[in-house]
């Protein structure tokens, strides 16, 4: 589900966000998806960057198999758990790694966005924003990304 709406310019960047995938099957007349190749079809095996609407129809289909971004991998995960609260998101992190997840049906990554959402984050978010009022919250702000921000 769309977190706002048509519209709404956040989530038409949100979902327009470019996720590796690995074609599975030769793609006809696609190879504009990878210049470099100067064909007019994309071989079986190639490895492209799509936006997430496209990755989320296309791996239903089992047309492509979609790879997990850096930003989610081992070792990123292990250093946002060492320290989250500062750890620097896009504004998209939350939703992009919840759709990749979903899609690789890794409870793992799953529970890993969640605790991150709703762990220490989330904690000094709400503290941050109830007890602004006797401190300068502008430097903590700064820090957030605009999902964290609205």
């Amino acid at each position: 589900k769309l977190m706002g709406s048509y519209f709404d310019v956040d989530t038409v960047l949100l979902e327009n966000t470019l996720i590796p995938c690995v074609f599975l099957v030769t793609a006809t007349g696609m190879g504009d998806l990878d210049p470099s190749l100067g064909s007019e079809d994309l071989p079986k095996d190639s490895q492209v960057k799509l936006p997430l609407w496209m990755v989320e129809s296309l791996s239903k289909m089992g047309v492509i198999k979609v790879l997990v971004p850096s930003i989610y991998s081992e070792g990123e995960l292990e250093r946002y758990l060492a320290g989250p609260v500062s750890a620097e998101l896009s504004t998209n992190y939350f939703h992009v790694g919840s759709k990749i997840s979903a899609i690789h049906r890794d409870p793992k990554l799953q529970n890993f966005v969640l605790d991150l959402f709703t762990g220490e984050r989330y904690k000094r978010l709400l503290d941050n924003s109830l007890n602004s009022l006797e401190t300068d919250a502008n430097d903590f702000e700064r820090t957030l990304p605009q999902s964290e921000k609205k």
